[in-house]
């Protein structure tokens, strides 16, 4: 995806750079450097705070944010920071500190937009739902989700408040607790993502986006009614019975503090829920399930790249002469 021809680069930095057109419209790009895809790393974080502080005093129509890779929007948090995750006291305070920059990008003074250009996963979707509005490119690939209570946590930027608000909690939950990812037609359906547009013309949906009025979408009046202070428990418990059917709780507590956290606050973005969400993730992450989940990950990636060399073998040895080992030897 290519910067728009009208636009001249006002601020270039190694992982993003931002360009402002005659239309008074910015334009931000998330292009890591030497990497294949778009994760967001500590460094990547801080060069996003720095230019969301610039963008702050600027009088813009609004923001559009695009990916600089073909590949895809954000693919999510930089797994290789998690073992850097020494205490539950520091991963609170780098989530905190993600969520602020989320937060300093929903609290600009102009729409933004998110085009999602394929995947958006973790991080990289927590950061489209800070934004005013989402437009996704038009496929058949399951590309949007929250996944990391497949690594044994749950979001830490919003995730768990932003999402139940926007698409309300019977859609959130099923997201949130599978880790699940969805289409770009479920995800228009449910109103994750606000237009679906091709390839060639996103630059043109975006500056209309931004022309529109932002309305307050509705959640259906069943997620509504669910989110209510008195209903809330009950939905709880039921969702609690389900999850624990499929692992306990003290083995696999990140599905649990999901629940918790929406019954505690509900769909309420409040700083107590986004402080809450901060240290329950804090303390997730340091958890025997967390910790082995993200190793599996790791040897996961490292099977992966195994399997994209070239080998020459010329001797095989098949340990075991039972029905299986005998017919593999065969």
């Amino acid at each position: 995806m290519t910067l728009p021809n009208s636009s001249s680069t006002t601020a270039r930095l190694p992982h993003w750079q931002l360009s402002c057109d005659a239309e008074g419209i910015g334009w931000l790009c998330f292009d890591r450097q030497d990497a294949g895809a778009n994760t967001l790393s500590a460094e990547t974080m801080a060069e996003l705070h720095s230019l969301l502080d610039d963008l702050a005093g600027r009088a813009l129509r609004g923001l559009v944010i695009y990916s600089g890779k073909d590949s895809g929007f954000i693919a999510g948090a930089d797994i290789n920071e998690f073992p850097t995750l020494t205490s539950e006291e520091r991963a609170f305070a780098l989530t905190r500190q993600g969520q602020q920059v989320f937060d300093r990008l929903e609290q600009l003074p102009y729409s933004t937009v998110a085009v999602l250009n394929g995947y958006a996963l973790g991080g990289g979707l927590e950061l489209a739902l800070a934004c005013t509005y989402r437009i996704a490119m038009a496929g058949t690939e399951a590309v949007f989700g929250l996944p990391e209570v497949q690594l044994g946590v749950h979001p830490g930027f919003g995730g768990t408040i932003r999402l139940p608000a926007l698409v309300g909690v019977r859609k959130a939950m099923d997201l949130l607790l599978t880790g699940r990812s969805v289409r770009p037609g479920e995800a228009l359906a449910t109103g994750l993502v606000d237009a679906l547009v091709s390839d060639g013309e996103w630059r043109k949906a975006a500056v209309r986006q931004l022309g529109k009025s932002p309305a307050r979408r509705l959640v259906p009046l069943p997620d509504r009614l669910l989110n209510l202070g008195f209903v809330r428990p009950m939905l709880a418990r039921n969702l609690r019975r389900k999850v624990a059917a499929k692992a306990r709780p003290e083995h696999y507590p990140a599905p649990s503090a999901i629940i918790d956290l929406w019954e505690s606050f509900g769909a309420t973005t409040s700083p107590e829920a986004y402080a809450a969400e901060a240290r329950s993730f804090g303390r997730l992450v340091m958890t025997p399930a967390s910790r082995n989940l993200v190793r599996v990950f790791f040897l996961q990636e490292r099977l992966k790249k195994l399997a994209t060399t070239k080998a020459t073998l010329s001797r095989v040895h098949v340990i075991g002469a039972g029905v299986m080992g005998g017919d593999i030897a065969a």
